[in-house]
């Protein structure tokens, strides 16, 4: 198993403008953080934004003294720091790119964008591989045994592929390094801008996210734009000219966590690999209008080994009423149905204070409660858990939980001797996160054969739930 590097912080020294006076050049220096937030401190300040407010955000420009140019966009302000020569103002940066200049990440004008996963091997499963010797060279290069590159397509525009490029070279004199390229590759046929493809990059890291069971990091954004070739002398006139690599990092905290030493892959690439293509169509069809929301709360709850308390056990209830909302209700046919009974509870209620309170307290009465919402999906993915249920049990659960969630959602005094604490609760949360990835892998076109194992890894919590005598108690 390789866990990537982490990212160290870089420095650059250049000349830096605002695109709204170009004129005006500011010497400076740009750092770029471990995290991928950057920071550039130049000694004094742009002139054009001194009546700006402290958070507007604004697009710098610069030539950076290696050459390249450089684009920071989504940046504003900070604090100045009076030096002796001058004051030191500092400008935090939202998105910064090496090597071309634009004024927004709106922009249509880049064509690729590649960037290395964490666990993207594990995922795919690369295992071994092959071991060449070479005595005069005093060389040795070691080859993984790697599967075909995996292609698969977003939309009419934009299609991916994740590619296997792993060499180890060993030298007497030097040491061992390891040169390690698993990639993956957006093209698009027309430009886009750098949102469109760095959303859909973003995108795809919460699919593989959602199969390792971890959110997962991106290391190492890189695009391509027709309108950044690299110069070479004497070019051929039939070749075209290569691209040159652009850089791109911006601060991806909201779903990098630390990553265990083992992570568990709930799917993996060879398990799914006939059915990825339409896997990933369903992802990014589903994926705004209904799995976003969902999404967010799984992975949160996934991330959650070592410590328990009871916001797991809300956060992650909240998910699968969420998905009942978004995907298994029948929203319209309840709304027309309570449509109709309100008409006639209005009818039968003559004292207009009554009438308004009632429509008040009415206003969401189509929606169904939340011990429904749970019943019901528990019942769709019985089948599934690792041994079988019966109906009483699944009565009791969603009664304890129903009554939990009540309380630790309203704090009614009435309720604080109904809900489950402790090793229960947590084996109730255990049994949630199953619900919830049950729920999304199958909504995505995952095979039940493949979830019937994934169920294994909750058994021990299922077990106890099941066995637990104390599961008897009515109130």
């Amino acid at each position: 198993m390789r866990r990537l590097p982490e990212i160290e912080e870089k420095s650059f020294k250049g000349s830096f403008f605002s695109p709204n006076c170009p004129d005006e050049i500011i010497t400076g220096t740009l750092v770029i953080f471990t995290d991928g937030s950057a920071n550039l401190e130049i000694l004094g300040a742009f002139k054009n934004d001194g009546f700006l407010q402290k958070r507007s955000l604004i697009t710098l420009l610069g030539i950076l003294f290696n050459g390249d140019k450089v684009s920071l966009l989504d940046s504003y302000r900070g604090k100045g720091v009076y030096a002796s020569d001058g004051a030191l103002v500092n400008y935090s940066v939202g998105t910064t790119f090496i090597g071309t200049h634009i004024l927004s990440r709106n922009d249509e004008i880049f064509k690729t964008i590649s960037a290395e996963i964490d666990y993207l091997q594990e995922w795919v499963d690369i295992d071994g591989g092959d071991l060449q010797i070479s005595l005069d060279l005093k060389e040795a290069t070691y080859r993984y045994r790697q599967p075909e590159d995996i292609n698969f397509i977003i939309d009419d525009n934009i299609s991916g592929a994740i590619y296997f490029r792993n060499e180890f070279w060993g030298h007497s004199e030097f040491g061992n390094e390891f040169k390690q390229r698993t990639r993956l590759h957006l093209e698009a046929k027309a430009d886009v801008s750098a949102s469109e493809l760095i959303k859909n990059l973003l995108n795809f890291r919460k699919l593989v996210s959602i199969f390792i069971g971890q959110k997962v990091r991106i290391l190492k954004i890189v695009m391509e734009s027709e309108h950044e070739k690299i110069k070479v002398l004497s070019p051929n006139p039939s070749r075209r000219l290569p691209l040159k690599e652009i850089q791109v990092y911006f601060n991806d905290k909201q779903l990098y966590t630390p990553l265990p030493d083992h992570p568990i892959v709930f799917v993996k690439y060879a398990d799914i690999s006939d059915d990825f293509a339409v896997i990933v169509k369903n992802w990014y069809q589903m994926l705004e209008t209904q799995l976003l929301p969902v999404t967010y709360i799984l992975l949160d709850a996934l991330a959650n080994h070592h410590v328990f308390d009871e916001s797991d056990f809300i956060r992650t209830w909240q998910g699968v009423e969420a998905f009942h909302r978004l995907i298994l209700q029948d929203t319209t046919t309840l709304k027309a149905a309570y449509k109709k009974k309100m008409a006639k509870l209005k009818l039968m209620i003559i004292d207009d204070d009554l009438k308004e309170w009632v429509i008040k307290a009415l206003a969401f009465a189509y929606e169904p409660p939340a011990k429904e919402r749970l019943s019901e999906i528990i019942h769709n993915y019985k089948h599934l858990l690792p041994f079988p249920i019966t109906d009483n049990e699944i009565e009791v659960w969603v009664k304890e939980m129903g009554n939990t969630r009540n309380y630790l959602t309203h704090f009614d005094p009435a309720g604080a001797n109904k809900k489950v604490s402790g090793k229960r609760l947590y084996n109730y949360t255990c049994l949630l996160k199953l619900l919830l990835l049950l729920s999304m892998l199958t909504r995505l076109g995952v095979r039940e054969e493949l979830l019937k194992d994934l169920s294994s890894h909750q058994n021990l919590s299922i077990n106890n739930l099941a066995n637990d005598k104390l599961k008897q108690i009515h109130k």
